[in-house]
């Protein structure tokens, strides 16, 4: 697109600039120039005004057209022929270049530069995802000898997909356990014909459904035993909540029957960030190496926003909460509010359990009232709110705006935040969407070390860093054509310009940053990597030994805590390069 400067909005409509759509599969760069004259209210001001953008546009595709070398330079002597031909090609290639034009203050319409990550757009198709799933379930679906595995078996397996999106490995994984419990109930004599129907043995089939009319028989049960594989066996996340939905919808597909109703998911497939969130065994203690991240501001050279304002505030609270935890461990601090104890916690995931056993109990005929269970009783459970709201606390400590630190709680607050702090922990929640596995599916994970028996699915393969082009192409259309010096001083115009946009940059960058700092140490989060022999961060709390004393001290504390998942928790393997969603995915697949 040709553009004279950014717009001055950030939503898919703006007010345009002088603008001009530049049409697909053309190349070239553009030279910013300096912003034309308010157009003056009189009649012809439009007119005159539109015939100067044209000339600007014409002129920008000319230089365009030269600099991708769209039409070739005349050889050999110049000519005057030869001069206009070639400028006469010029005008035509720039006149091809330019699609449309539009004036300060009309709309025009941009795709956002992140739509297709953000959306959940990303698509497997059948040919990939059967035989990924089919070979990934092979060695759980039989024995040794081969031998399909009774129905109750294949039927108490766990399949996730951690990245789901539409849904697709799931589909998959529902075809590939339906042939097989259908298999199972042949191999294993589960049938039986009694005066025109036919009766099913599999307890873990809805009672209703375990007596069949002979006729389709196959067709039928088939249908019933697809819904019982999605009740049973299938999980799945997804951050954005659209895929969520079509993952509904593709599972609903897959599970329509003419006579039975739309089954109720939303228990099994659950919106929200896979690789972010907290454990039983680690929410109850603060991780100190929250505030190890790095600030987007240190060494800042912009315009409106002062070098290492958030750098120092981030170092003032990492001391405070140092020394804060430092009080806490020698017995100098006392705190009134206690951290949810072992029985208060065994006693809110088993009740939430129970209430799951209870919604599975409904028959599938009645999605209503498994919703209302759901809603009212599960989500709405009081412990299990509690121990939500102190696991967003914990991750939100991650991520902190740099901008709100004088909100932040510290270890002896950890327990009983104020308003402003809670106030920061909702809005953190809403954006960041943490996930806490233990919490969402407790009927997955039961005990320590119980996890999924497969996970399957096809994640995100992208580096996570910031990119300027990205993110500045949503403010300047033009900005993906830009060379480095350029870029740079379309930026700067930018910030003098809305200095929001320097603000969105810099958060935009600290959330990289934030997430970078999470993944290497969120799974040793307490600094005492000497001490322990792990490889995560260390926080020296005192110097000497009194330091490595209390931290042989915090730790024996935290021992007493349990969870019901691998005690190793993600990330361990990650290295310190940039952070990678496919690495990330496998290492947490593996964990769960």
């Amino acid at each position: 697109m040709f553009s004279e400067s950014g717009p001055d909005a950030q939503s898919g409509f703006r007010a345009a600039p002088t603008v001009a759509s530049v049409r697909p599969g053309s190349q070239g760069a553009a030279t910013p120039k300096p912003r034309p004259q308010p157009i003056e209210d009189s009649d012809d001001a439009p007119d005159d005004a539109r015939s100067l953008a044209l000339d600007r546009a014409a002129a920008w595709g000319r230089r365009a057209a030269q600099l991708a070398k769209l039409v070739k330079k005349p050889k050999g002597k110049l000519t005057a022929e030869k001069q206009a031909t070639y400028e006469a090609q010029l005008d035509s290639a720039a006149r091809q270049l330019v699609a449309d034009l539009k004036l300060p203050g009309e709309l025009y319409l941009v795709r956002w530069g992140g739509t297709r990550k953000g959306a959940g757009t990303f698509y497997t198709r059948p040919q990939l995802t059967m035989p990924t799933v089919r070979r990934t379930l092979e060695p759980l679906l039989r024995d040794d000898a081969g031998v399909v595995r009774t129905p109750e078996e294949l039927l108490a397996l766990k399949v996730c997909d951690p990245a789901m999106g539409s849904g697709s490995f799931l589909v998959a994984a529902l075809r590939v356990l339906t042939a097989s419990v259908v298999e199972a109930l042949h191999v294993h004599d589960r049938l039986e014909t009694v005066q025109g129907r036919v009766a099913i043995d599999c307890a873990l089939l809805p009672e209703a459904d375990r007596t069949l009319p002979s006729d389709h028989v196959e067709d039928r049960m088939d249908a019933v035993v697809r819904r019982a594989v999605v009740e049973h066996c299938l999980y799945g996340v997804d951050k954005d909540p659209l895929a969520v939905e079509l993952a509904r919808v593709a599972l609903w597909v897959e599970t329509l029957d003419r006579d039975l109703p739309f089954t109720f998911l939303d228990h099994k497939l659950r919106c929200g960030d896979s690789l972010v969130g907290t454990w039983l065994d680690r929410f109850r203690d603060y991780p100190l190496l929250a505030f190890s991240r790095e600030s987007p501001d240190r060494k800042w050279k912009g315009v409106n926003h002062d070098a290492d304002v958030w750098h120092e505030a981030l170092k003032a609270s990492r001391s405070e909460a140092i020394a804060d935890q430092v009080e806490l461990l020698s017995g100098q601090l006392r705190i009134t509010a206690s951290a949810t104890s072992d029985e208060e916690l065994k006693k809110a995931v088993d009740r939430v359990r129970r209430l799951y056993r209870e919604l599975r109990a409904v028959p599938a005929g009645r999605p209503d009232e498994r919703a209302r269970i759901w809603r009212t009783r599960i989500q709405a459970d009081a412990a299990l709110v509690r121990v939500r709201a102190a696991f967003d606390l914990w991750c939100s400590l991650w991520f902190w705006p740099l901008d709100r630190l004088d909100a932040v709680p510290m270890p002896r607050e950890l327990h009983a935040p104020d308003d402003a702090a809670l106030e920061v922990v909702a809005e953190l929640r809403d954006r960041h969407r943490f996930l806490h596995w233990e919490l969402e599916f407790p009927d997955v994970f039961t005990e320590e070390g119980a996890g999924f028996h497969a996970v399957v699915g096809n994640p995100p393969w992208e580096t996570q860093k910031p990119n300027s082009k990205e993110f500045f192409s949503n403010h300047d259309p033009l900005y993906r054509g830009y060379g480095k010096q350029e870029g740079l001083r379309a930026q700067k115009a930018l910030f003098e310009e809305h200095p929001s946009t320097e603000d969105g940059w810099l958060d935009y960058v600290g959330d990289f940053k934030a997430r970078g700092n999470y993944v290497r140490h969120a799974a040793e989060p307490f600094g005492d990597a000497k001490v322990a022999g792990h490889e995560g961060g260390d926080v020296s709390m005192v110097r000497g030994k009194a330091g490595a004393s209390l931290h042989r001290t915090w730790r024996a504390r935290r021992a007493r805590y349990s969870g019901t998942s691998d005690p190793a928790h993600p990330f361990r393997h990650q290295g310190s390069a940039d952070l990678n969603t496919y690495k990330m995915f496998l290492e947490e697949g593996h964990a769960l």
